[in-house]
């Protein structure tokens, strides 16, 4: 036999049966209202469910106007944050830019990092720097090493702080204490601040080094 499919006059429910309860009266399920069902000849067709409304495709940041996903949570492009409906700001409090929230949001596996080599370096100098306390050898690998990684790691600093502002170029350079108070206020690079941090051991560790 085959069912048979109805809806329930006061509630709307679907209710499906077999084709033997025709004519016969039943109960709805859902209201418990009774009815009767009809013939296989005068059962009304159940009207199909309206389809759902189509979300949109995509949405527009009201920081940048650049096109979103419908559930993205923060623009990639110029850091706004849309449950917050506010700008993402960095510790310091300043707007957190691309290349910060491209950071933020698609995390580099560990070894794709300059921290690993950064502190492979460190404990190299840190090796050299306790044997060459008794060996002239080691003495002379730590100079060398040491004074090619403050090289680099002043240069580094120069670069990111001419990209920052000429004028803060230019006080980098000349004003070393400025150097410090750029990187480590200023600055937003973590990287950067991990690198100067062994810059300066490594100069406190050149002064205090026994001839």
């Amino acid at each position: 036999m085959s069912d048979i499919k109805i809806s329930c006059p006061q509630c709307q429910q679907h209710i499906q049966c077999d084709e033997g309860y025709c004519g016969m009266e039943i109960t709805c399920p859902t209201c418990h209202a009774s009815m009767v069902v009809p013939r296989i000849s005068t059962v009304p067709a159940v009207p199909p469910a309206p389809p759902a409304p189509a979300g949109p495709a995509s949405i527009a940041c009201p920081g940048c106007g650049v096109s979103l996903a419908p559930r993205a949570i923060m623009c990639v492009q110029c850091g706004f944050n849309l449950r917050t409906g506010q700008p993402t700001r960095t510790a310091s409090g300043k707007p957190m830019g691309k290349h910060s929230v491209a950071a933020a949001v698609g995390a580099s596996k560990w070894y794709a990092t300059p921290y690993p080599y950064i502190g492979f370096v460190a404990v190299v100098l840190a090796a050299l720097y306790f044997l060459g306390l008794s060996n002239p050898v080691f003495k002379l690998g730590f100079a060398v090493l040491a004074l090619l990684y403050l090289v680099a790691c002043h240069i580094t600093v120069l670069v990111f702080a001419f990209k920052d502002s000429v004028v803060k170029g230019f006080l980098c350079l000349c004003i070393g204490i400025y150097a410090v108070y750029w990187v480590y206020v200023e600055s937003e690079n973590s990287f950067l601040k991990a690198a100067y941090g062994v810059n300066l051991l490594i100069t406190l560790a050149i002064y205090t080094m026994k001839e």
